[in-house]
Protein backbone atom coordinates (compact mmCIF):
# COMPACT_ATOMS: atom_id res chain seq x y z
CA UNK A 1 0.00 0.00 0.00
CA UNK A 2 1.55 3.08 -1.54
CA UNK A 3 -0.10 5.43 1.57
CA UNK A 4 2.02 3.27 4.22
CA UNK A 5 5.28 5.06 2.66
CA UNK A 6 4.49 8.34 2.69
CA UNK A 7 5.32 10.05 6.04
CA UNK A 8 3.14 12.73 5.26
CA UNK A 9 0.07 11.00 5.23
CA UNK A 10 1.07 9.01 8.02
CA UNK A 11 1.38 12.11 10.36
CA UNK A 12 -1.76 12.92 8.96
CA UNK A 13 -3.10 10.00 9.94
CA UNK A 14 -1.55 9.56 13.23
CA UNK A 15 -3.16 13.03 14.17
CA UNK A 16 -6.57 12.13 13.37
CA UNK A 17 -6.54 8.88 15.42
CA UNK A 18 -5.10 11.00 18.24
CA UNK A 19 -7.13 14.12 18.15
CA UNK A 20 -10.13 11.57 17.22
CA UNK A 21 -9.79 9.72 20.02
CA UNK A 22 -9.48 12.83 22.30
CA UNK A 23 -12.98 14.09 21.30
CA UNK A 24 -14.32 10.70 21.88
CA UNK A 25 -13.27 11.17 25.47
CA UNK A 26 -15.18 14.45 25.70
CA UNK A 27 -18.19 13.25 23.87
CA UNK A 28 -18.60 10.31 26.51
CA UNK A 29 -17.95 12.46 28.96
CA UNK A 30 -21.06 14.41 28.32
CA UNK A 31 -23.13 11.30 27.35
CA UNK A 32 -25.69 9.81 29.77
CA UNK A 33 -28.33 10.55 32.27
CA UNK A 34 -28.09 12.49 35.42
CA UNK A 35 -25.76 15.38 34.01
CA UNK A 36 -26.21 18.48 34.85
CA UNK A 37 -25.79 21.41 32.20
CA UNK A 38 -23.13 23.07 34.00
CA UNK A 39 -21.18 20.25 34.70
CA UNK A 40 -21.19 19.69 30.69
CA UNK A 41 -20.06 23.19 29.75
CA UNK A 42 -17.54 22.95 32.59
CA UNK A 43 -15.95 19.68 30.55
CA UNK A 44 -16.50 21.62 27.19
CA UNK A 45 -14.55 24.45 28.71
CA UNK A 46 -11.51 22.15 29.86
CA UNK A 47 -11.44 20.80 26.60
CA UNK A 48 -10.73 24.34 25.10
CA UNK A 49 -8.22 24.76 27.50
CA UNK A 50 -6.48 21.35 26.23
CA UNK A 51 -6.76 22.65 23.21
CA UNK A 52 -4.74 25.40 23.73
CA UNK A 53 -2.42 23.55 25.85
CA UNK A 54 -1.59 21.00 22.58
CA UNK A 55 -1.57 23.68 20.22
CA UNK A 56 1.38 25.43 22.38
CA UNK A 57 3.02 21.85 22.41
CA UNK A 58 2.70 21.31 19.30
CA UNK A 59 4.27 24.19 17.90
CA UNK A 60 7.28 23.39 20.50
CA UNK A 61 7.12 19.94 19.32
CA UNK A 62 6.28 18.21 22.04
CA UNK A 63 3.93 15.22 21.23
CA UNK A 64 3.38 13.63 24.96
CA UNK A 65 -1.05 14.13 24.40
CA UNK A 66 -0.20 12.61 21.10
CA UNK A 67 1.20 8.98 21.62
CA UNK A 68 0.21 8.05 17.87
CA UNK A 69 1.77 10.90 16.41
CA UNK A 70 5.02 10.22 18.63
CA UNK A 71 4.82 6.74 17.20
CA UNK A 72 5.16 7.97 13.46
CA UNK A 73 7.66 10.91 13.92
CA UNK A 74 10.12 8.44 15.03
CA UNK A 75 13.15 9.47 12.74
CA UNK A 76 10.59 11.82 10.58
CA UNK A 77 10.27 15.46 10.33
CA UNK A 78 6.95 16.28 12.20
CA UNK A 79 4.75 18.99 10.64
CA UNK A 80 4.23 20.38 14.19
CA UNK A 81 3.17 24.11 12.66
CA UNK A 82 1.38 22.60 10.20
CA UNK A 83 -1.31 20.95 13.54
CA UNK A 84 -1.31 23.90 16.40
CA UNK A 85 -3.22 25.28 13.07
CA UNK A 86 -5.86 23.12 13.09
CA UNK A 87 -5.69 22.65 16.79
CA UNK A 88 -6.38 26.35 16.72
CA UNK A 89 -9.39 26.03 14.01
CA UNK A 90 -10.53 23.62 16.30
CA UNK A 91 -10.62 26.07 19.20
CA UNK A 92 -12.11 28.42 17.13
CA UNK A 93 -15.18 26.22 16.27
CA UNK A 94 -15.68 25.17 19.62
CA UNK A 95 -15.89 29.15 20.41
CA UNK A 96 -18.36 29.54 17.95
CA UNK A 97 -20.51 26.82 18.60
CA UNK A 98 -20.23 27.09 22.29
CA UNK A 99 -20.84 30.86 22.48
CA UNK A 100 -24.47 30.61 23.25
CA UNK A 101 -23.32 28.78 26.82
CA UNK A 102 -20.61 31.29 27.24
CA UNK A 103 -23.23 34.47 27.25
CA UNK A 104 -24.84 31.69 30.11
CA UNK A 105 -21.92 31.62 32.34
CA UNK A 106 -23.31 33.85 35.27
CA UNK A 107 -25.91 32.02 35.36
CA UNK A 108 -24.56 28.81 35.30
CA UNK A 109 -21.95 30.19 38.31
CA UNK A 110 -24.95 30.81 40.11
CA UNK A 111 -26.63 27.38 39.84
CA UNK A 112 -23.42 25.60 40.86
CA UNK A 113 -22.85 28.28 43.61
CA UNK A 114 -25.66 30.21 45.25
CA UNK A 115 -23.42 31.90 47.21
CA UNK A 116 -21.81 33.97 44.63
CA UNK A 117 -24.41 36.33 44.82
CA UNK A 118 -24.67 39.29 47.51
CA UNK A 119 -27.34 39.33 50.05
CA UNK A 120 -28.48 42.88 49.06
CA UNK A 121 -28.63 42.38 45.38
Amino acid sequence: MPALSDTQWLCDFGFLCDITEHLDTLNVKMQGCKQVITEMYDSVKAFQLKLRLWEKQMQEGNLSHFPTCQAVSAGVTFPGDAFAAKLNLLHVEFERRFSDFRKQQFQFQLFSNPFIVEAAS
